[in-house]
């Protein structure tokens, strides 16, 4: 029985593994991501060929150019570029230049799957060294919920290459393993911390990083760039969210 037991956590676990590393196929958070906001300003699409995955882009141009800095924009988990526009809309009306990536395994982009914020910022790096090819700009990060982690990962491993000076996120979870055990704990009986070590091991086979690696915890106190933490009290994952202990790390 107990050789049986551990191969249905096992099974368990790769199940919920390929629901959350595939947002795309499974979109269990229900996001709409047939959102059409149009904008008046004028953007081109751009591709960008990054370990074996065709990345989709949108560079929005400001013929006003108030501001000679660049916004990267990150969408959040299940979502893609096009939901960010109406953030886009306040940055190039402040003059700024604004870029949206649609992340791996997101909308447009090609991957298997989805970085869940920490191989994204590979491909963030990528996005920036072909813009800067044109032109080397300065960059602030906005990131709304998963989107902000990788705001927060990039301006901490990237700020001293790519002129990164600042960053904003928008409802930014502190620790993913909260996020699935708040999702998955309705749908499957028992403890999802059964499961957590068999979810680990098929994370570092598949995506050469764990659970313990996407706690934001470890690395905050790394970061060197002025933050703007933005936080909803209506969010319905709100118990997950940064908090004052998170922002302790500062």
């Amino acid at each position: 029985r107990g050789g049986e037991w551990h191969t249905f956590e096992r099974i368990k676990a790769r199940v919920v593994f390929s629901v959350i590393a595939q947002p795309r196929k499974y979109n269990v958070l229900k996001i709409n991501t047939t959102c059409t906001n149009e904008s008046d300003f004028k953007y081109k699409e751009l591709k960008l060929e990054y370990e074996g995955n065709e990345l989709h882009g949108y560079y929005f141009e400001n013929e006003d150019k108030k501001e000679k800095t660049i916004a990267f924009l990150c969408h959040g988990y299940g979502s893609g570029a096009k939901d960010m526009v109406p953030y886009a809309k306040h940055f190039l009306e402040k003059g700024y230049e604004v870029f949206i990536p649609d992340l791996r395994g997101h909308a447009q982009s090609k991957g298997q799957y989805s970085g869940l914020g920490v191989n994204d910022v590979r491909d963030i790096d990528a996005w920036m060294e072909l813009i800067d090819q044109e032109n080397t700009k300065t960059k602030i990060i906005f990131g709304a919920s998963m989107g902000g982690t990788i705001a927060l990962r990039s301006a901490i491993q990237l700020s001293a290459n790519r002129k990164i000076k600042g960053v904003i996120v928008d409802s930014v979870p502190i620790d993913f393993w909260k996020i699935v055990e708040c999702v998955y704990s309705w749908k499957m009986k028992g403890s999802l911390n059964q499961i957590k070590s068999h979810l680990n091991s098929i994370m570092r086979r598949e995506l050469h990083f764990d659970l313990d690696d996407l706690n934001l915890m470890s690395i905050l106190n790394k970061m060197k760039l002025p933050v703007l933490f933005i936080h909803g009290k209506n969010d319905g994952l709100g118990i997950i969210w940064i908090h004052k202990e998170g922002l302790k790390k500062f």
